[in-house]
């Protein structure tokens, strides 16, 4: 990323953070999933070979509540053949303890699902 790069991802979280703002009259949350699939199997880094990219699976899905300043939840109630998938509340900045009591009321109603895969 060079300095221009930068400059211009600042400029596009400064034009994001209001219009997220907006949406505050329309709903208490987002609902997303907070990954694009399961974490891939990691069996560990081998030693004197290059370290595993993202053993844990792919942020992309986290990037946007960190651009906007967001809280964000992560609850357990999904899984693919086995691994875990996660669903992600996002709400308004400032929101932290809003959203989690939220994303508790989630855990206390919605029932995990399981697939296979």
């Amino acid at each position: 990323m060079t300095p221009d790069d930068y400059r211009a991802a600042l400029m596009e979280r400064g034009t994001a953070q209001p219009r997220h703002a907006t949406l505050v009259s329309l709903a208490d949350a987002i609902v997303t999933l907070s990954c694009p699939g399961p974490a891939p199997l990691w069996s560990g880094d081998v030693p004197s070979q290059p370290l595993a990219p993202r053993p844990t699976g792919d942020f992309v899905f986290n990037a946007p509540s960190s651009m906007l300043f967001a809280p964000a939840v992560t609850m357990p109630l999904l899984a693919v053949g086995g691994l875990p998938v996660g669903v992600q509340l996002m709400g308004q900045q400032h929101e932290d303890a809003r959203v989690t009591a939220m994303g508790r009321w989630v855990l206390d109603v919605v029932t995990p699902v399981s697939v296979s895969a």
